[in-house]
């Protein structure tokens, strides 16, 4: 599994149980350390989410909305930093997870259609969800120069953006209430109904809009 094998063990994940928009209690804590026989229960559509901003971040290129010729764009102007590894996407675009910048959830990045930023408390789906696959060295894209400067760069770029307004801190101070939990629940019964309804290739647009 990836989640096994190539994240870092302090990566905080969340599962999707057999395609069922659900997270575990406390899912921001819930990491790939310790929870082997959980992860490796994983069958054929189960789905993963890797929450970023604390091993990784990720540029989100989705070739739908021009997310290809961005992402040459940014390459050949230096904006992409080191990159770990890139997943190819349901969509047939790609993230690319890179280090840290610090900064939350950018949606649509401006001048660069199809590029979206996934920072603190956004997750992205990981192999092995159905329709993500780690890319091997030689079928990466172009990534550019990568000069030393390239992720200050980028995070000058993303900040002169809004971040989403979903990017929130979750408060983790106090355990949930049963109200508390009751809600949760109709929330994500709610977001699995809209993903379950989303054409196939489009559910990073559908949470996107949620």
């Amino acid at each position: 599994l990836f989640v096994l094998d190539r994240l870092p063990p302090g990566v905080p994940i969340k599962k999707l149980i057999k395609g069922l928009y659900r997270a575990p209690f406390r899912w921001q804590k819930f990491t790939a350390a310790g929870n082997d026989k959980r992860l490796a229960s994983a069958t054929s559509g189960c789905g993963f989410g890797m929450v970023c901003g604390h091993a990784y971040d990720d540029i989100d290129v989705d070739p739908r909305n021009g997310g290809l010729a961005s992402f040459k764009i940014m390459a050949a102007q230096g904006l992409i930093p080191h990159v770990h590894k890139v997943i190819e996407t349901v969509s047939g675009g790609w993230h690319l997870y890179i280090d840290p910048l610090g900064i939350g959830k950018h949606t649509g990045l401006p001048g660069y259609p199809g590029i979206d930023f996934q920072g603190q408390r956004s997750f992205v789906f990981v192999p092995p969800t159905d329709g993500y696959r780690v890319l091997p060295v030689a079928d990466w894209p172009d990534l550019g120069s990568q000069p030393n400067d390239a992720a200050e760069r980028l995070r000058d770029l993303v900040s002169s953006h809004p971040e989403a307004p979903n990017a929130v801190t979750p408060d983790l101070s106090t355990p949930p209430t049963e109200r508390d939990r009751n809600k949760a629940e109709g929330v994500l019964a709610k977001d699995e109904r809209v993903l379950s309804d989303a054409e196939k290739g489009t559910r990073n647009n559908t949470l996107n809009a949620q």
